[in-house]
């Protein structure tokens, strides 16, 4: 049987509490589309009464989400990282909580309405994964994945489907050809050459060895005929302002699994490289005050898509 990714829950063993103090919190505004897609609300009112399964929940970044619209004993949180589980246990105290992969999920069978995966999916995108989530799901169960993403990449926004695009400058989407990689052409238009562009592309530097979102290959399982799931149903993207204090910029990256895995001289050359981009790229433009203490504002994507189980 296949296990969940080695790096992947050494990393978050180690990383879990920065990983939760700066890794990005999901919008509101496309959660709640996104739950509306997985049919676990209306426009009107969330369904509380049907049953979660969120998946590489992690520290309960996406979990908070849910938790504000009203889910609690209907809430299963699993993860393969103890550490992880721990803060998020610190988080949520009344949440279930189990450790475990897509490959073994300590529970019953077709259990859950929807299983619910942020920023995750592209660590176990497989059959494997795909067969285990249809057993824990009812018939007609639904199945979503959600991610925050930094920097505009083809490999991750070319897409199978013709998107809804929830974005900044309606009238600068309006003007692009609409085509399947308007979302990515949107993106890059927004986010151009900011400081923003050229740190991640600093870190990305360093991402060659592990799977990740970006890449876009979590979509090829996805794309393929299974027994399990339909093809992809709904995607949306969502492009957002954000806002991160300068001197967290490096913690920030720090919590990416690929950069908390680097020797110390390494990271130490990184944090350099970062602070003479954004020595070089900062604009006073970028600059905003928050409760008097400044910040560099920046635009955040996010990506959600969804599927529903064959099981009848």
């Amino acid at each position: 049987m296949s296990k969940a990714h080695t790096t992947a829950v050494k990393s978050f063993n180690l990383n879990h509490s920065t990983y939760d103090k700066y890794r990005l919190s999901f919008s509101k505004e496309l959660t709640k589309k996104f739950l509306v897609d997985l049919k676990l609300a209306s426009e009107s009112e969330y369904h509380t009464d049907k049953k979660i399964l969120e998946l590489a929940a992690g520290t309960g970044k996406f979990t908070r989400n849910l938790v504000e619209f009203g889910w609690g004993e209907n809430l299963v949180a699993v993860d393969p990282s103890s550490g992880m589980l721990t803060t998020l246990k610190k988080n949520f105290p009344s949440i279930k909580t189990y450790e475990g992969s897509s490959y073994e999920l300590p529970l019953p069978d077709s259990s859950f309405d929807s299983v619910v995966i942020a920023q995750g999916w592209h660590w176990f995108s497989d059959r494997a994964s795909l067969k285990e989530l249809y057993r824990v799901l009812k018939p007609n169960g639904t199945l979503g994945m959600i991610w925050n993403f930094d920097v505009a990449r083809k490999e991750s926004l070319v897409d199978t489907l013709s998107p809804e695009l929830l974005q900044k400058g309606k009238e600068l989407a309006a003007s692009l050809p609409n085509s399947q990689e308007k979302p990515y052409l949107l993106s890059h238009a927004i986010l151009g050459d900011t400081w923003a562009a050229k740190t991640g592309d600093l870190a990305y530097g360093y991402d060659v060895n592990v799977p990740q979102y970006r890449h876009g290959n979590w979509r090829n399982v996805l794309s393929e005929h299974n027994d399990y799931f339909t093809s992809i149903e709904k995607e949306t993207f969502l492009l957002h302002d954000a806002a991160i204090k300068r001197e967290d910029i490096y913690l920030y990256w720090e919590t990416r699994s690929y950069i908390t895995a680097l020797s110390q001289n390494e990271k130490d050359k990184l944090k350099v490289k970062l602070n003479e981009a954004l020595d070089k790229y900062v604009t006073d433009d970028d600059k905003v005050l928050i409760n008097g203490e400044e910040y560099l504002h920046r635009i955040i994507g996010a990506h959600a898509i969804t599927l529903t189980s064959k099981k009848q």
